[in-house]
């Protein structure tokens, strides 16, 4: 079936990272996916931009999954996969910073719709680093964490590349997001609404799906919740390919610590995950329809997380009611990444 979602704005799509979006503060998932119902156009426009902001702790996680997609698809074009991952991670985080230094100009030129205008829809889907549209520029000392990290990280995963089972596969078997779906690969959950299930790599063989996600967050803290991610993606799977959970396989690579995660591809679990979707979809979407286009009563119907470390990383500085550090920053020492 094809439909163009969401239908309204009382149809809200469901993912993994709207799940944990909400999951973290219920005001964040609000002005994240659904400021477009609030009437006033400054305070419509001002979400907006901040829910198009890469948080900066995100920054070298989205630069290293770019990386490694650039990297695996000259691996399968040409047999060979790149020896010097740090200099394709130059080039990636240069676009970041170029895009956001343009991005931020432009805003400063058209304080109500800048970041918005006609040049930007090539770039749709680019992001602008959260630290050049507050603060002008990274903090001191941070180029080098995220330079160490990268190191880091590309040597783990280079390291674990020739046991993974993928690199065994005929290279025509392996599929990048982006081949099949231009934003992110979705399905229609029981005709009803939109979960989309952005996967990082897979390789789509006879009777025989194996997803592959890539973690640069610690292993311990995110275990489960990718249990839960990579389930999402064997749904999509059964609902794109129409194999069954026995006929797939799920893997996440934990690139900090270089160890590699099975996930079981369970009936049960996909089962569990299905009626998760259908709960908090029916919650927003009743949420949503209070709202009823009036931004008090969203901020009411979706209040603020009372964890002050989650709220101090959030990207929404115009949140009614928030307060931050004074630099509106974690230190460079005490940041924790996280992943894209």
């Amino acid at each position: 079936m094809t439909r163009d979602w969401p239908e309204n704005r009382h149809q809200p799509t469901v993912s993994h990272s709207s799940i944990a979006k909400f999951s973290s503060c219920d005001r964040a998932y609000a002005l994240q996916y659904h400021h477009n119902i609030i009437p006033d156009v400054a305070t419509r426009m001002e979400h907006k931009r901040e829910a198009r902001l890469l948080p900066l702790n995100c920054f070298p996680g989205s630069v290293f999954h770019e990386t490694i997609q650039t990297a695996l698809l000259a691996y399968q074009a040409t047999g060979v996969f790149p020896p010097d991952l740090i200099a394709i991670a130059r080039r990636v985080a240069g676009e970041y910073i170029e895009f956001s230094k343009q991005w931020v100009a432009d805003v400063m030129a058209h304080p109500v719709l800048g970041g918005f205008h006609k040049y930007w829809i090539d770039h749709e889907f680019a992001q602008p680093i959260e630290a050049y549209y507050y603060d002008g520029d990274f903090q001191p000392g941070y180029r080098a964490q995220i330079k160490a990290k990268l190191e880091r990280w590309f040597g783990r995963y280079t390291t674990l590349l020739p046991s993974l089972p993928f690199s065994s596969v005929d290279r025509s078997f392996w599929v990048f997001p982006k081949q099949v779906s231009k934003k992110a690969p979705w399905f229609v959950h029981k005709d009803e609404f939109a979960v989309y299930a952005n996967f990082d790599f897979l390789t789509l063989q006879e009777n025989k799906v194996t997803i592959y996600d890539w973690k640069t967050g610690r292993r311990e803290k995110g275990e489960h919740s990718v249990a839960e991610q990579l389930t999402t993606y064997a749904a999509y799977a059964i609902s794109k390919w129409g194999v069954k959970p026995e006929q797939i396989e799920l893997y996440s690579v934990w690139v900090d610590d270089g160890s590699v995660q099975k996930v079981e591809c369970d009936q049960a679990e996909i089962e569990r995950a299905e009626r998760r979707w259908s709960a908090v979809q029916l919650d927003w979407s009743e949420r949503l329809k209070q709202v009823n286009g009036r931004a008090e009563k969203l901020y009411e119907l979706f209040p603020m997380t009372q964890n002050s470390v989650t709220c101090t990383r959030c990207p929404f500085r115009s949140c009614p009611g928030r307060s931050r550090m004074p630099s509106g920053l974690v230190s460079a020492n005490e940041m924790e990444f996280e992943d894209a």
